[in-house]
């Protein structure tokens, strides 16, 4: 879901944390808990335990040949946290997904997202309204404008466009409100 579809490399979340190694994943996280106490997500920036029983496994990644995923002959698993287990991957998003994500109109895209019923629409909605909330309560911290931002998400992290270009896309206003609804409802992270 948050792959190719989504504008965002292959790799998509986990695989990318695999590749960056799930070590250096958990000491950005461990920088950002001690260095940022004042910021309003600051109950967030936590490893979850089956992440941490990774680590001290020394599945670190592709690194390790081992991490989230696990590759065993031709066969790729994948970590089930609830087991511990290596499982089978490669589930896909369900086909009403996948229609909304190809509607080339970002407005309408984004817009159909937040008002389906599905749980992976719901996934994407909150995965990219938390996102432009934070960057929008965190820009005058990070960078001097939004451009700066764009850039360094699209060169670091392989995406296709940045944050606030996905946010002007979509419509400034529309999202802006919908953030503010979702916040009043007690939907976001903060």
């Amino acid at each position: 879901l948050t792959g190719p579809k989504l504008g965002r490399p292959k790799s998509a979340t986990f695989r990318t944390a695999d590749v960056v190694g799930l070590d250096t994943f958990a000491h950005v996280v461990k920088t950002m808990t001690d260095t940022l106490g004042d910021d309003p997500w600051h109950a967030l920036f936590q490893t979850p335990e089956w992440l941490n029983q990774l680590i001290a496994a020394g599945a670190l990644g592709q690194k390790t040949k081992q991490g989230i995923y696990k590759k065993v002959g031709k066969d790729v698993l994948m970590l089930d946290p609830a087991s511990g287990e290596y499982i089978a991957g490669g589930q896909k998003a369900s086909d009403a997904v996948k229609a909304l994500l190809k509607n080339p109109d970002a407005a309408a895209k984004i817009a159909a997202l937040r008002a389906s019923e599905l749980p992976e629409a719901q996934f994407l909605w909150a995965c990219l309204r938390d996102v432009w909330h934070y960057i929008a309560v965190q820009l005058a911290h990070i960078a001097d404008n939004a451009r700066d931002v764009d850039l360094a998400i699209r060169w670091g992290f392989g995406w296709e466009q940045g944050p606030f270009e996905m946010w002007q896309a979509a419509g400034w206003q529309a999202i802006a409100a919908a953030i503010n609804a979702d916040i009043a409802a007690g939907k976001t992270l903060s």
